[in-house]
């Protein structure tokens, strides 16, 4: 497909999306939750002291909010990888774009981390990693733990339909149901369980190595429709190692790369400072989160570190400021352009909105990116996640007056983050916002970024 003029013209580039479902979210879950009960969390040390009592977990700071997480994905996206883009196809064909061919770039997602307050830290230079294991002695515990976390994750579900004036479902919820009867069977049979062959020195948890594998799959069956982005989390050990195997242009199937800065890091992290120097020099893109909204670190305290800044203890609470705000602030990635000025990096979500009337864009943030672009020479940003259409008004009329913004915007969905917005009336009405969207937003310019 390189080179091919007619792609722009008769393809449609989703550089934003997501194929992942619940079952990853909850694989997680469970392997975060049991390592702080055997107080192990992040990187499974020797436990130090005794477990902690089962019923005291849902106490623990954060894990509610990782369990309502794991429920939201369970109300839209009870499939696999597989599944999902199947739907995603499937609605792209009932729209009004369906004619054309559809690309995805599907982003995975590393939320293992979430519960980490930064405070110890291994990252890339771990050697020592091991991936996550169950002792077959302890598989009972680890049985009643599960259905513990299906107790926490039932009961956040209930609070999303009683929000949302839906009735609360009494009995067995049948999606849950479903979603931990199949992460049981994967933990049973051992799949979930350390790093796997190939692995050795890298932290694969649960769900990630799943979601990996995943799409790593459907990308080789579905050869030049899908781009997978990796998911990398400075905090991850031997995520660099994890790299150079699975997004080298010889022999990866990953595309580009993912970071999401909201989950308690910054873009100058010390540690990722070899992964701008390798996607530098190999021109592999990196996709961001860049938006207020969105999924954050739920630890009240982080310690904030980077290569431009004094390493300082945080309480978020105290800041008045969401961990979005402060992480995902498009200004953060300027020392790191200053060190890779060539980096292709795009700014997901255009900023997303703004704090101020409902459908209005986050102009402060929009002009920092456009600053950016302007700055240096390989920087995008993407309107994934725009369903408010007063807001998709407004953004497209920025970029329609600005000729840099129009080559380097990109259209995306966020799909199936999308799904969880009521409002929206589905994927197939999402892709009809965009009809007539000039050629080089809907698949030029991301052809550019991706280097198709």
């Amino acid at each position: 497909m390189k080179g091919d003029a007619r792609m722009a013209k008769g393809t449609v580039i989703d550089v934003h999306c997501h194929l992942f479902g619940a079952k990853f979210a909850v694989m997680e879950l469970a392997a975060a939750t049991w390592a702080i009960i055997r107080k192990e969390y992040p990187y499974g040390v020797k436990p130090r002291g005794v477990f902690e009592p089962l019923k005291v977990l849902a106490r623990v700071q954060g894990v509610a909010d990782l369990a309502a997480y794991a429920a939201r994905l369970i109300t839209v996206a009870t499939g696999d990888e597989k599944d999902n883009y199947e739907l995603q196809v499937e609605s792209f064909r009932k729209s009004l774009l369906g004619k054309k061919d559809l690309v995805v770039a599907p982003l995975m997602m590393d939320v293992y981390f979430a519960l980490h307050d930064n405070k110890r830290f291994a990252g890339a230079k771990g050697s020592g990693a091991k991936g996550f294991e169950i002792d077959p002695v302890e598989m009972t515990d680890f049985n009643a733990h599960l259905d513990s976390i299906k107790r926490l994750v039932e009961r956040e579900k209930a609070k999303i339909a009683s929000l949302e004036g839906t009735a609360v479902r009494r009995g067995k919820d049948e999606a849950v149901d479903r979603i931990f009867g199949d992460v049981r069977k994967e933990f049973m049979k051992g799949s979930a369980r350390g790093s796997g062959t190939g692995y050795e020195g890298i932290q694969m948890t649960p769900g990630y190595k799943y979601q990996l594998e995943e799409l790593e799959a459907l990308a080789k069956g579905n050869e030049g429709r899908i781009y997978p982005f990796l998911a990398i989390d400075p905090r991850r050990e031997g995520f660099m190692e994890l790299v150079k195997m699975k997004a080298a242009e010889e022999n990866g199937a990953f595309k580009g790369i993912k970071l999401y800065p909201p989950l308690g890091y910054l873009p100058s992290h010390e540690s990722l400072k070899e992964l701008y120097e390798y996607c530098e020099k190999h021109r592999i893109p990196v996709t961001v989160h860049c938006s207020l909204g969105g999924m954050q670190n739920f630890r009240r305290f982080n310690r904030v570190t980077g290569w431009d800044r004094k390493a300082e203890d945080v309480d978020f609470k105290s800041k008045r400021i969401t961990k979005s705000g402060f992480y995902a602030d498009p200004a953060g990635w300027e020392p790191v352009l200053d060190e890779f000025p060539e980096l292709k990096l795009n700014l997901g979500h255009f900023g997303g909105p703004g704090t101020g009337t409902e459908g209005s864009v986050n102009k402060e943030w929009v002009d920092t990116i456009r600053r950016l672009m302007a700055k240096f020479p390989n920087v995008y940003a993407d309107i994934g996640y725009v369903s408010d259409m007063d807001r998709a008004a407004e953004t497209l009329e920025l970029i329609e007056a600005d000729t840099l913004l129009k080559q380097r915007v990109m259209f995306g969905t966020d799909y199936v983050m999308v799904m969880m917005d009521l409002n929206l009336g589905g994927l197939d009405k999402y892709f009809n916002s965009y009809y007539g969207l000039d050629a080089e937003l809907i698949s030029g310019n991301a052809r550019r970024f991706l280097g198709i």
